[in-house]
């Protein structure tokens, strides 16, 4: 599997993990999106992706 494919199957993989705790009250909807910004330049996900 290339880098790039990896870096997607963790971004989601971690997001997925974000959303439930944004759903269950745990963290802000600023909190949410600050984080994803992080964990989208961790992985080198572009901040226009469509996998965003």
């Amino acid at each position: 599997m290339d880098e790039h494919r990896q870096n997607l199957i963790a971004y989601q993989t971690t997001m997925s993990i974000v959303r439930e705790l944004l759903e269950r009250g745990v963290i802000t909807e600023g909190e949410y999106h600050k984080i994803d910004t992080i964990i989208a330049e961790r992985h080198s996900i572009s901040l226009c992706s469509i996998f965003r």
